[in-house]
């Protein structure tokens, strides 16, 4: 606000009457700008709360239940790289009671997915830029997962079809898979609901049908990505009971066939606000570490 009037006021010759006035006018004036400041201060300061609270609300219902349903799919993934060549996820028609396994995997993905979508769809209306550190890196967590199932860019440098969505979902389509599996009251689906769906889903199941570490595709190296992603995050939401060593990361990353895809990923979570806390920053050093070794 431009105050140069004020100081031509004071400097003009005047009379005792005019000078009170004058005083008494720009005590007034000075009055009423900061006044109009600590009001817009408050109001700033006002906005910032409610946007934290909000986001700190959406994060605490759903941190439970995403550490719940990250956890039992960390689990599955452990027994999976023990029983791959059993030929467990290998079945003719998908999501019959016959094929427990595959049909279990797929529920646990969706669930975690559902989740993922349904924080996604309720935090879009909260200003996270505003957000505490650790509420912030919460955001970033479950953003990346979406981004590990939906974008092309883990697999660059490799002799991929990104226009064919064999081994990756279009990020919309992965969405409505999601979307179909959350009831009308905001509660996730029960294993015996997804199965229920039929076509519906049928897509995300033949996903993991058959899957292999010898088979010559990358989804493999893709669901081990989120396998490690889903470790961190675990590790960084969770309780000291749930955390996964970096020496069981090391292992989970040698799972991972193609060392380019450990690469794109250590390179990818900085330029999504991922790499400064300290679970994110062990994770880029594990993928580093591997991808040296290759």
């Amino acid at each position: 606000m431009d105050l140069a009037w004020v100081s031509t006021l004071l400097s003009t010759n005047t009379t005792v009457l005019q000078a009170s006035v004058i005083s008494a006018v720009i005590s007034a004036f000075v009055a009423y700008t900061f006044r109009v400041r600590e009001h817009r201060k408050k109001l700033v300061a006002d906005y910032d709360h409610e946007q934290r609270k909000a986001l700190r609300e959406i994060i605490g219902r759903a941190h439970g239940r995403l550490l719940h349903a990250t956890n039992s799919l960390n689990y599955r993934f452990l027994n999976l790289y023990a029983n791959h060549n059993k030929g467990w996820l290998i079945g003719g028609e998908v999501r019959r009671p016959e094929h427990y396994y595959l049909n279990s995997f797929v529920c646990r993905f969706l669930a975690v997915f559902a989740l993922v979508r349904d924080f996604e769809r309720q935090a879009l209306y909260v200003d996270s830029r505003i957000a505490s550190k650790q509420d912030l890196i919460f955001v970033k967590y479950v953003a990346a997962l979406h981004w590990c199932m939906t974008d092309t860019e883990l697999f660059q440098g490799l002799n991929y079809d990104t226009f064919n969505p064999v081994d990756h979902f279009f990020s919309d389509t992965l969405r409505e898979y999601c979307e179909i599996c959350v009831d009308e009251n905001g509660e996730i689906l029960s294993a015996k609901a997804m199965l229920a769906l039929g076509d519906k889903v049928e897509p995300v199941f033949l996903f993991f049908q058959g899957l292999s570490a010898t088979e010559d595709r990358f989804r493999w190296d893709r669901l081990v990505s989120l396998h490690l992603l889903i470790a961190t995050f675990i590790n960084s939401i969770g309780y000291p009971e749930h955390r996964t060593s970096r020496e069981k990361l090391n292992k989970i990353s040698r799972q991972i066939r193609n060392k380019k895809v450990l690469d794109n990923l250590a390179t990818w979570l900085p330029r999504h606000g991922l790499g400064g806390d300290t679970d994110s920053k062990e994770l880029i050093s594990v993928c580093k570490n591997n991808c040296a070794e290759a």
